[in-house]
């Protein structure tokens, strides 16, 4: 499902987002949702906001970790790649972000704010927030 909307439920216009795509039922049904976009209406393509309105809606609303599983595991299962991708295992490729925060211990209503700081594609930086700089190059 494309999460591109999710997020702006509470802004007049949009409340159609808050009945759509009914995320509880498939997943009390058993089915193995995925999360992503092949298109953008915000102007940044940052699917953390996305998250949390998935998680904090107000009908057919995941839960963090559900959610958390779309973004990886179920990502990877659904292209037919978890044996490459989709979780942290001994064996796969090393594809994976650093967030600023541990989505865990933190207000779902934050997890938008959340900030990548760290991309590692097959082991190697691809992304390296500046706060992050002195401390990883030394």
């Amino acid at each position: 499902m494309s999460p591109a909307i999710w997020q702006f439920g509470a802004y007049p216009g949009f409340e159609f987002v808050n009945d759509s795509w009914p995320f509880a039922s498939l997943l009390a049904a058993g089915a193995v949702v995925t999360m992503a976009s092949d298109w953008i209406l915000p102007p940044d393509p940052n699917l953390f906001p996305a998250l949390e309105g998935l998680v904090t809606r107000p009908n057919e609303s995941a839960s963090l970790a559900a959610g958390i599983d779309m973004l990886t595991r179920n990502g990877a299962a659904s292209v037919g790649q978890s044996r490459n991708f989709g979780t942290i295992e001994v064996g796969k490729l090393a594809n994976l972000i650093v967030l600023d925060r541990n989505l865990f211990e933190i207000d779902v209503s934050d997890v938008g704010e959340t900030r990548v700081l760290m991309t590692l594609f097959e082991g190697r930086v691809m992304h390296l927030d500046e706060s992050m700089r002195s401390t990883w190059e030394h």
